[in-house]
């Protein structure tokens, strides 16, 4: 069964550089065209179930991809973004030295109070693993392919379970740009890692708005 795990489009946050989290933002413009111009490249491809984060800047960016098919988008409170707590809303520049741990040096970071942390969102992931995705491969009728529209860190919390990665290699090879598309080939616990954020779009129309200053580029 493959997984394609999917980033969402850019939203105003992301332009501004703002953290985002929960905070619940709309794509923008740009963040729509770009959700639209990889639908369409992935039109050829069957999606037997898609997944998607309830947050709106997912499931429109879930909506966008999925455009012309008849397959149902099943929003989950599992895929839902880390919760930044009290740092959302805010320019990434302003912030103090802990939350540029979370870019520069994950395994250090300590998330403050009313926020969540990095080993709480990878547990939320791995429970969709575990519950969903791993069932679904072993079934007689196991679906070809599955679509999950999520966010840049949950993404990245589900490839480190996947690749049984320490959380010092959370942002590596590189930090997914929006609509980045990852591709893993799922059996039992059986993971094949196919592409990693592959974009279907042109490299020069990719979102400038990325969370961290610190991991432009």
């Amino acid at each position: 069964m493959e997984l394609y795990l999917i980033r969402h489009g850019e939203t105003d946050w992301n332009a501004a550089r703002k953290v985002q989290g929960q905070v619940d933002i709309p794509l923008n413009e740009n963040g729509r065209r770009v959700a639209d111009e990889t639908g369409r490249a992935l039109r050829d491809l069957r999606f037997d179930r898609v997944y998607s984060s309830p947050l709106l800047r997912a499931l429109e960016t879930a909506r966008l991809i999925c455009a012309g098919r008849s397959v149902p988008i099943e929003a989950d409170d599992r895929l839902k973004e880390i919760d930044f707590g009290p740092y959302e809303g805010r320019v990434v520049s302003d912030l103090q030295e802990n939350f540029r741990r979370f870019s520069d040096a994950p395994e250090l970071y300590r998330a403050p109070e009313g926020a969540e942390s990095i080993e709480h969102l990878m547990a939320r992931s791995l429970d969709f693993l575990e519950s969903v995705l791993v069932p679904a491969s072993l079934m007689q009728d196991a679906p070809e392919r599955v679509l999950v529209v999520a966010h840049g860190a949950w993404g990245q919390g589900m490839k480190l379970n996947l690749r049984h990665a320490p959380i010092a290699d959370f942002w590596k090879p590189a930090f997914p740009k929006n609509c980045s598309v990852s591709i893993f080939d799922i059996h039992g616990h059986s993971y094949t890692e196919i592409a990693d954020n592959r974009l279907y779009y042109r490299e020069s129309d990719a979102d400038q708005g990325i969370l961290f200053s610190s991991l432009k580029g």
